[in-house]
């Protein structure tokens, strides 16, 4: 989820690329295969960003190069039948299950990125309709939304999310506009090269919104030791 941003701004330089994915790989997964997954996140980003036209070839051929001397080709064969079940439109929900996924795309990555890029690849300006769709096939579905509206984000912008996604955000202490500071001071920094302080918040706030979060998904997480589940 952290990759996105690091294919929009270091696309065009594959040293520095693989640098920084590798190191915010790191910081939770020691599996190589995170870092796999997390290059082709922020390569599908990047061509989502930079492509006139959105190509599953090109961007598999992108991948090809840049794994190369990763020991991916389990990983790159996941890619080429994402590619492919795309290039059939396949839906989502298809092409998860045909990973093995018959209860929604799990949080693995071999299956999540495959099934994030394939919806990626069906609706590339479409930001609504990528998001329901992936949604749809259920799963970890927090994961594989936040991936794809990462990349599909990259291409379409503020103005390509439905207004009405935006204006129901509720990320106190932090809001929207205070993430479009952050991207602009981002911005800023990338074409200067001069550090600036980030936007600022009410940070205080940040512990007690957390500990409401925390008794959110504890609530959550007993109720599904309840039947129906």
């Amino acid at each position: 989820m952290r990759s996105p941003i690091l294919g929009v701004r270091f696309g065009d330089e594959r040293e520095l690329l693989h640098t920084f994915v590798r190191r915010s790989t790191e910081l939770t997964h020691s599996d190589p295969k995170a870092f796999h997954g997390a290059l082709a996140v922020a390569l599908a980003a990047h061509h989502s960003a930079v492509a006139g036209e959105v190509s599953g070839a090109d961007y598999l051929d992108d991948l090809h190069e840049h794994l190369s001397n990763e020991q991916a080709g389990p990983f790159l064969k996941l890619m080429e039948r994402a590619v492919q079940s795309a290039a059939a439109g396949e839906s989502a929900t298809t092409f998860a299950t045909s990973l093995g996924c018959t209860r929604g795309i799990t949080g693995y990555m071999y299956h999540t990125v495959p099934c994030v890029v394939q919806t990626w690849l069906r609706y590339p300006d479409n930001f609504a309709a990528g998001i329901e769709a992936v949604v749809a096939a259920g799963g970890d579905t927090d994961t594989t939304g936040a991936i794809l509206g990462g990349i599909l984000g990259a291409r379409v912008g503020k103005e390509g999310i439905p207004a009405a996604w935006l204006n129901g955000i509720l990320e106190w202490p932090r809001s929207t506009t205070w993430i479009e500071h952050l991207a602009c001071s981002l911005a800023e920094v990338a074409e200067s090269g001069e550090p600036l302080t980030p936007p600022h918040y009410f940070s205080p706030g940040v512990l007690p919104r957390n500990l409401c979060f925390l008794s959110v998904v504890l609530a959550h997480g007993l109720r599904r030791l309840a039947p129906p589940y």
